[in-house]
């Protein structure tokens, strides 16, 4: 098994002999855009040019790279889904200058036609830039799969990329041939929600980033390594997975996620509540269960935030193609609670303690 073929790696050529390749899956490639002619790619649909230079094609070929390890066709490197309808959007000049604005225009023509998926082999340490951010909420709520590179400034921990960094985008990390992490690849907890609660392990998926063989510019491949060529093999299997999911299929069904950034203090929401636990309290604990040669269990709960109560009276617009029919105007009443929403973590909290306090007293 040759390493530079990635898709035989994953096993693609099994979802290939069933049918899967991706077809009338609409893929949004942010990047350096894609030369309309280009003989590795058989469904080009559209491209456009969000920065401020006159041209559509691809001048420094990270673009044409990342859209090859998704959907190329040359038998040297091949993508994953060759079928996948390809929506390139320029949004990086030659000199690799970008702007906010560029990206929020290029958002929101992509919410506009009805992208399935989203890649982006980028990202950036601001996780202040509050209308990238809450744009990228849109997207992920209006049911586009956003995928992103966790980033390159590995081996330090808590150097991850915006928006990878972000709870409802899929980031992406490296890994080598050994299915090791790669020395390259961002790692460590998010860190830009610790001053107001505690960070998240990320990246949430790894895939193979060393040497990975991609479309050149006009003709040919050539290999590349990092997180950036890592995030569009992720693409192109979720652009399978795409197309082989149908409704009545539970694995990919979505979580229902409240939009808790539009709450307001003091009218949605009172307190919030996030435990830390430090890294002494873990030693310590472990050192006493070493010690006294005791047992210690693990317990996870599935699904927590749903098991608590809402004391806050939150309601909420009926979902698309869930609504009651004769009541489409009417809003729902939440009983529980949802992720997203800022008292989830102490509702959560308080039903756990009752709960345990009412085993204790049994």
């Amino acid at each position: 098994m040759q390493r530079s073929q990635v898709t035989s790696l994953f096993g693609a050529d099994a979802l290939w002999r069933k049918g899967y390749t991706g077809a009338k899956v609409k893929m949004a490639i942010f990047d350096t855009r894609i030369r309309a002619d280009h003989p590795h790619f058989r469904n080009i649909k559209e491209r456009t040019n969000w920065t401020n230079e006159d041209t559509l094609n691809d001048n420094l070929g990270h673009g044409t790279f990342v859209a090859g390890v998704i959907a190329g066709e040359d038998a040297e490197c091949l993508g994953f889904a060759p079928d996948t309808e390809i929506y390139a959007f320029r949004v990086f000049t030659d000199a690799q200058v970008s702007y906010t604005s560029w990206f929020l225009d290029a958002f929101n023509y992509a919410i506009a036609i009805n992208m399935d998926v989203l890649n982006l082999s980028i990202g950036g340490p601001d996780y202040l830039d509050l209308p990238f951010v809450e744009k990228v909420w849109e997207i992920t709520a209006n049911n586009i799969i956003m995928v992103s590179a966790i980033g390159n400034d590995g081996p330090l921990y808590g150097t991850l990329n915006n928006p990878a960094d972000q709870s409802d985008v899929i980031g992406v990390g490296g890994i080598d041939y050994s299915d090791h992490i790669a020395s390259f690849s961002s790692r460590g907890m998010s860190t830009w929600e610790i001053p107001h609660g505690y960070g998240r392990v990320k990246p949430d998926v790894v895939a193979y980033g060393r040497e990975i063989m991609g479309s050149k510019i006009s003709t040919g491949c050539k290999q590349l390594s990092g997180t950036s060529v890592a995030s569009p093999v992720v693409a192109g299997v979720v652009c399978l997975l795409k197309e082989g999911s149908g409704p009545n299929d539970t694995r990919y069904k979505e979580r229902l996620i409240a939009k808790g950034y539009s709450q307001v203090e003091g009218v949605d929401f009172h307190d919030v509540f996030s435990p830390i636990v430090k890294h002494m309290s873990i030693r310590v604990l472990l050192t006493l269960v070493a010690s006294n040669n005791l047992e210690l269990e693990q317990l996870d709960i599935k699904t927590a935030l749903f098991h608590s109560d809402l004391e806050d009276d939150i309601y909420m617009q009926q979902l698309k193609g869930f609504k009651f029919e004769g009541k489409e105007d009417h809003v729902c009443l939440l009983q529980k609670s949802l992720y997203g929403l800022k008292q989830s973590p102490q509702e959560w909290y308080k039903k756990f303690i009752h709960v345990e306090y009412w085993f204790f007293l049994k």
